[in-house]
């Protein structure tokens, strides 16, 4: 529609630390607007009639009036989205192309450029809300709405009221089709009771205080990878060395994350010592793939504590590598290295007192040339050995096209030995290093195998480790089953309540058990969870 259309339309304002979706939600209600799609077409243009609550787009697209009051699509984005969230992790080219994406375009496959869909936190990001929030909304702003530090993935509690954050049942991928809707009781699922023990506690205010003070950053800030996970491995270091016990990271890891595991989204974290290694190594080598922001902020967690120190680490290891990189003296030694002006006479003076190299072979003197080159002698020694110049032993083999090929497969078989000898005693020595990490251990004996000798390489490298843990084992979906049923079951228990004893919905379990709806897509797996849903389907009709 025109703007000038619109121009005769109120515009809300913003409420405190309220989101896009929630501001776009009040002036539905606002305009008394019959549908959805009457709304979304007001608001983005005609032809627009999906609504997405985590990532807006079309934010070009929104009324001028709109704009005059909400502010530009870059301040909606910046302080009205959970977007800010993933920026910092992100490189400038990329965060570039999310704005150009959110503010022109639909958001097509966003989610899987962000390292959302494969970072094993999901990515879907469902709305949620404090009970206690509500009830302070309406009586100070007489309208409960979404606040955007309940929105992001790994804040469980409330950051005013430190009470459990509730998921909506709307707007989910096992629901109806997403709809203008805000906050209420009857919208939002049960949860599990508070958590008793008070480390748990403390552990999530942290995480969710760590993840909001990564999105304040937002887009100022872009952290270098190699800092990253120089920050991680310093720390790792420093925690084995201040430690008197020994130090496992792997089992403590695993232990620090089986107190977070019940809590969403962090259901995918490692509780086994295999599983932490490779969360661990992960983080700490040179990423392939961009990584969820929940990765690095369960790492920080753990090895830092607060979000903070993480951030003094990083300063402290960016500037020593700043200053080693661009310190003065290597400034001057770059100066000094270059060569000086050289005068004519100079020149002369050197050739003069340079040692000259005979003009002409004596026969015996090429005889022993000769020899030492049929044995594969490298030109260098020969010409150590003998006093002549490379040039010269080039003039002899070019004279001699048979002792050139002659040299040179010789030269190759030696070579060929060497390097093989250097490979397989490196294996002996370390049996159960896999190749990747031999080739960084011998990175020129692997080069020249690799050119010059493949086949043997190949198939010395097949009898080594692989190195991976986890990628080649046999799916157990017996195990799957079984462990959703527990997740399900657990959820029906813990929704029960001596008072009334009424059977949990169906919706709250899929709300609550966020892995459901992608397992039960699956249509041949997961017969014994099919059977129990249909069961407590069965059991809250009747």
């Amino acid at each position: 529609m025109a703007d000038s259309a619109n121009a005769s339309v109120p515009i809300v304002r913003w409420l405190p630390d309220e989101t896009f979706f929630s501001i776009c939600c009040r002036q539905h209600r606002f305009m008394c607007r019959g549908t959805k799609a009457s709304t979304t077409a007001w608001l983005f243009g005609e032809g627009s009639s999906s609504v997405q609550h985590d990532f807006p787009s079309k934010l070009n697209s929104l009324p001028q009036k709109a704009k005059e009051v909400w502010g530009s699509p870059l301040n909606i984005i910046t302080e009205h989205t959970i977007l800010p969230l993933f920026f910092p992790f992100q490189s400038k080219e990329k965060i570039r192309d999310v704005l150009d994406t959110v503010s022109k375009n639909s958001l097509g496959t966003l989610k899987y450029r962000l390292g959302l869909v494969t970072g094993r936190f999901g990515a879907e990001h469902p709305l949620k809300a404090c009970l206690e929030c509500l009830k302070e909304d309406r009586i100070k702003h007489g309208v409960a709405y979404w606040h955007l530090s309940h929105q992001y993935p790994g804040v469980t509690l409330c950051p005013k009221h430190g009470t459990l954050i509730r998921i909506c049942s709307a707007n989910r991928q096992w629901s109806d089709s997403a709809h203008w809707v805000l906050p209420a009781e009857d919208l939002i699922a049960s949860v599990a009771e508070q958590p008793v023990c008070p480390t748990v506690v403390q552990i999530l205010k942290r995480l969710g205080h760590s993840v909001i003070e990564l999105a304040t950053l937002g887009i100022s800030v872009q952290f270098r990878p190699e800092d990253v996970m120089g920050a991680y491995n310093e720390a790792i270091r420093h925690l084995s060395v201040n430690t008197e016990a020994c130090f496992d990271a792997e089992a403590d890891l695993a232990s620090f994350a089986s107190q977070l595991q019940p809590y969403l989204p962090l259901a995918s974290l490692p509780t086994t010592p295999q599983k932490a290694e490779t969360f661990i190594q992960s983080l700490i080598r040179t990423p392939r793939v961009n990584s969820h922001p929940l990765k690095h902020l369960i790492m920080i967690t753990y090895i830092f504590g607060e979000f903070a120190p993480f951030l003094g680490a990083l300063n402290r290891f960016q500037s020593a590598c700043d200053q080693e990189t661009y310190s003065p003296d290597h400034e001057k030694q770059a100066v000094g290295d270059k060569p000086a002006h050289r005068f004519k006479g100079q020149e002369i003076r050197d050739r003069v007192f340079k040692k000259l190299k005979p003009k002409k072979l004596k026969p015996e003197l090429r005889e022993q040339i000769l020899g030492c080159l049929r044995k594969g002698v490298e030109k260098n020694s020969i010409a150590e050995r003998y006093g002549v110049s490379i040039s010269t032993i080039n003039r002899i083999l070019r004279a001699d096209p048979h002792m050139m090929a002659a040299w040179i497969t010789q030269r190759r078989d030696l070579s060929l030995h060497d390097h093989r000898a250097d490979w397989v005693s490196a294996i002996g020595m370390n049996p159960d290093v896999s190749p990747k990490v031999l080739r960084l251990m011998l990175p020129k004996v692997y080069q020249w195998l690799y050119r010059n000798d493949n086949d043997w390489l190949m198939a010395q490298t097949k009898r080594m480790p692989s190195g991976r843990v986890g990628n080649n084992q046999k799916i157990d979906w017996g195990a799957r089953d079984r462990q959703l049923c527990e997740s399900i079951e657990l959820i029906i228990q813990r929704g029960k309540t001596p008072a009334t004893n009424l059977p949990v919905r169906a919706d709250h379990i899929f709300a609550l058990v966020p892995t459901l709806h992608r397992c039960l897509e699956k249509r041949n797996r997961y017969p014994e969870a099919r059977k129990l849903l249909e069961s407590v389907t069965q059991s809250t009709k009747t």
